[in-house]
């Protein structure tokens, strides 16, 4: 299970959006604080498993972009590397964390201590900020909040938290917001109560531990039913119970809380716009987890129309124009989807220089889309371009390279050019190989899709050879009913078919047909076909009673699927009677012979060579019965 110890170290894109929903609504509370509730602006930033390679990202570069210090952002791109940040994201995430330090700064100077020893160390604290020291500013701090003991205690506890999420400490940022829950406790004022233990439950949420953060939250709002709080704040405080619902899977009930903090006081007409916006996409994003794409696409127009009247922040709007557009291919809106992806791409080649991983994401999507139009020639054109940008950037042994090698070898599939699909499925696993911390999940696929190649190519040893591997790393991960271990089965068996073992055939038929049987309702037509497979094998292997089973069992979800006159319909009748006439039992072999030879008089005419063998198996079936 390397890839699931690996993966609990890191932040997942859960973990992410959570990290980002908690800084925003903490600043949106810090800012009301000071500055009269002027709030920064945060990207929409994910966490991925993969450790990127930020080559061609340069300190200098970045700090006049950001309108930090070098050291400053020489500090934040090594935050970055450390978590993991995929470079898709690293801009927006940089500028997230560049907007967080600038407003530290802020909350800072306009903090206004009593005591002299405090204002002291708030002003070391700003030169260390300044020089990228945050443990120093840290330590700082922490000194201030010993020693004050006026009104900005909480305040300096609060920013305390703050900069430790900056860090991606989560464990300290949790210790600080529980101070600072024990201190409005103290001076017992229930409504900051309700507001800092709903930060402390976002937080949570980042170190995976989804139960706590529902707890948390529910007490939140227990107080704020019984304390008058604002319409932000107990919206904020439903809305990240949506969240935490979401990190536990149950996407049904994340909706039901987003919908109740929306409907608060009518908060969706008369609240914060940019909150607004970020719980419709918050609901289209859950809508499309379940597979409820309409539901989603208007939640998406929901948030899209808040950002284009109040010209929102323009990375979210682009976010929102791909959701939008996901949604739309998924819905199988080729054309609407392909529109809105060629506008964000326009939008983004405009805004960021050419070479931009965002730009070869865009890239891929549009590539992807052309494959489900079948426009295969332009798909491999997107996937170029997606390719070179990420080959000039990370180099070509970088696994968002590697997504595209893989891309590319399934269009080259579809074009039957085999030898370049297996070449650049070659490359794609070449990467995934060399990793330390394998992901032996991915590593399967492309083993299995190596498989398939081979399978069309009909050079069977060697699909075996690669389904036997693919198996054996998804068994690293999973169990016998996950989909991928039975494909990888199903196929086995059809390899083996190819070679003309019957035997083996059986054999991993049955074992994808056993694993199924307890996953699937009795009706699914992937056991039928199994049968049918099953009973083929079964019949050259002249074991003709399992033969017999699977026909008869196969039958009738073929007849419901296909109709009760197709041809397919009328090959398993024939096969039934043959299956029962080498058993012996000529009035059933001739029921089934009958009903077959009806059918294919019906739909093929009397003279058709297949009519013709069916009836001579009928009429030598009835001569024996004579």
């Amino acid at each position: 299970m390397n890839q699931h110890v690996n993966s609990s170290r890191r932040l997942s894109t859960a973990s992410w959006s959570v990290l980002i929903a908690c800084s925003v609504i903490l600043f949106w509370w810090l800012s009301s604080w000071f500055t009269n509730n002027e709030e920064p602006e945060f990207a929409n930033t994910r966490i991925e498993l993969p450790t990127p390679d930020y080559a061609g990202y340069k300190a200098t570069f970045i700090a006049q972009q950001l309108g930090v210090s070098t050291p400053v952002a020489a500090k934040f791109l090594n935050i970055m590397r450390k978590k993991a940040v995929p470079v898709e994201s690293l801009d927006s995430a940089l500028k997230s964390i560049a907007s967080s330090h600038r407003r530290t700064l802020q909350l800072v100077t306009n903090l206004k201590p009593e005591n002299s020893q405090t204002k002291l160390l708030l002003f070391k604290v700003r030169a260390a900020l300044e020089q990228a020291s945050f443990d120093n500013a840290y330590r700082y701090l922490s000194q201030a909040v010993h020693v004050e003991r006026g009104s900005s205690k909480s305040s300096i506890q609060l920013i305390l938290a703050q900069m430790s999420l900056n860090l991606f400490q989560f464990s300290r940022a949790a210790m600080e917001y529980q101070k600072a829950i024990d201190f409005a406790k103290r001076e017992k004022n229930p409504a900051k109560v309700a507001e800092y233990q709903m930060y402390l439950a976002l937080v949570n949420l980042n170190r995976r531990e989804a139960g706590d953060s529902l707890a948390l939250l529910k007490n939140s709002f227990a107080l704020c039913q019984k304390q008058a709080c604002s319409s932000e704040l107990v919206t904020s405080i439903l809305s990240s119970t949506g969240k935490a619902w979401l990190a536990k899977g149950a996407e049904i009930k994340a909706i039901k809380w987003f919908k109740d903090a929306l409907a608060y006081k009518d908060f969706a007409s008369v609240g914060n716009r940019s909150l607004v916006a970020g719980i419709w996409t918050d609901i289209g994003e859950s809508y499309m987890r379940v597979e409820q794409r309409k539901k989603a696409l208007i939640y998406f127009q929901k948030a899209l129309n808040v950002q284009l009247s109040d010209k929102g922040n323009s990375s979210k709007l682009l976010d929102l124009w791909v959701a939008k557009a996901d949604a739309l291919a998924a819905l199988g809106m080729q054309d609407e989807a392909f529109l809105l992806y060629t506008k964000a791409l326009t939008q983004e080649l405009k805004a960021l220089k050419r070479k931009h991983p965002r730009a070869a994401r865009l890239w891929l999507k549009l590539g992807d889309l052309s494959v489900d139009r079948g426009e295969i020639n332009k798909a491999l054109q997107h996937y170029i371009k997606a390719r070179d940008i990420r080959f000039s950037l990370f180099g070509p042994r970088h696994k968002s390279v590697a997504e595209v090698w893989e891309r590319m070898a399934r269009v080259w599939s579809l074009k039957q050019a085999h030898e370049y699909s297996i070449k650049y499925y070659f490359k794609a696993l070449d990467v995934y190989r060399a990793e330390h911390d394998k992901q032996y999940v991915k590593i399967a696929e492309l083993e299995d899709s190596l498989g398939i190649v081979w399978m069309q190519m009909k050079d069977y040893k060697k699909a075996i050879r690669y389904f036997e591997y693919s198996l054996d790393n998804y068994r690293r991960n999973y169990d016998e009913s996950h989909p991928g271990v039975i494909s990888v089965t199903v196929r086995l068996g059809d390899a083996w078919s190819g070679l003309k073992q019957y035997k083996k055939a059986v054999f991993w038929h049955s074992v994808a047909f056993n694993s199924y049987q307890k996953i699937l309702p009795a009706d699914d037509f992937r056991l039928a076909k199994l049968r049918h497979s099953i009973a083929n094998a079964s019949m050259i292997n002249k074991n003709y009673v399992v033969a017999a089973e699977h026909f008869t069992d196969a039958l009738p979800a073929y007849r419901r699927k296909f109709g009760v006159d197709d041809k397919r319909v009328a090959q398993i009748l024939e096969n039934l009677g043959n299956a029962w006439a080498q058993q012996g039992n000529l009035n059933k072999a001739v029921i089934y012979l009958q009903q077959s030879f009806d059918l294919r008089a019906k739909n093929l005419g009397r003279q058709h060579p297949v009519t013709v063998v069916t009836e001579k198996n009928l009429r030598s079936v009835q001569v024996r019965l004579k």
